[in-house]
């Protein structure tokens, strides 16, 4: 799962909340930022391509990469549009392929949402120092993907994920390398074909926890490496592994 596109834009403008004569007090932390500095974030004007994650997958040597297409504010709430591509579907019908289906399936899912995703961010807390920052959001999103891409369906499979994140981080004395963490809780729910999808039968055809926690370093906020690693309910558990990321963020207006 990305991790710029969750984190909100966060200058020390949006910290100066009061203002004493000719004096501005800036708070480290405040609850709501968004809410409470509603023009200072909807002036950030839309992005797009903004973030680009390449994710491998060790175990099957596969490689998903996702990108933020478009990103926007509509009130306090952080809107983005963005696609998760892998390895094409193989015709084949053979358990094996269907496995391998149902493993690239999950990585794009785990690792992007699917191949079309819109995320919803509202950040709920914001700390920010010179050395140390911390963020607490809400990032509800809804995932779809169009008939046998990648998976054995014919109909569109689609998931909504209600998740909040926390996201800590550490920066170096000239702001040019970080080190951050963070931990997304999330259940998620979806129709039949995306249960299909997942080769889930029976009593496991149903919504699941799907979390994970993420550490890794950052460079000057365009090129990072993390690696994440997922934890969920029992009946996708035996499916869930680590991935190693690659971001890139140019950050094209």
């Amino acid at each position: 799962m990305p991790l710029n596109y969750l984190r909100p834009t966060v200058t020390k403008k949006s910290f100066q909340t009061t203002k004493k004569g000719d004096t501005i007090e800036t708070k480290n932390g405040i609850f709501f930022p968004s809410i409470q500095n509603t023009d200072e974030f909807q002036n950030q004007s839309t992005s797009l391509l903004s973030t680009n994650n390449i994710t491998y997958n060790d175990s099957l040597s596969n490689i998903s990469m996702y990108s933020e297409l478009a990103s926007d504010y509509f009130g306090p709430v952080r809107i983005s549009i963005g696609t998760t591509l892998s390895f094409p579907k193989n015709d084949s019908s053979t358990q094996v392929e269907q496995k391998l289906n149902r493993e690239k399936f999950i990585q794009r899912f785990a690792t992007g949402g699917g191949s079309l995703v819109f995320n919803f961010v509202l950040p709920v807390y914001t700390y920010q120092s010179k050395t140390f920052n911390a963020n607490i959001s809400l990032t509800p999103k809804f995932s779809l993907e169009p008939p046998s891409f990648g998976v054995s369906t014919n109909s569109f499979s689609n998931n909504t994920s209600l998740g909040a994140d926390i996201q800590l981080g550490l920066i170096g004395a000239k702001d040019i390398v970080s080190f951050f963490g963070y931990t997304r809780f999330a259940f998620t729910s979806g129709n039949s074909s995306f249960y299909d999808a997942l080769l889930l039968k029976d009593d496991n055809r149903k919504g699941f926890w799907l979390n994970t926690y993420t550490i890794g370093v950052n460079v000057k906020d365009i090129f990072s490496i993390s690696y994440q690693k997922f934890f969920g309910s029992n009946n996708i558990a035996d499916r869930l592994t680590g991935y190693l990321t690659f971001t890139i963020s140019p950050n094209f207006k």
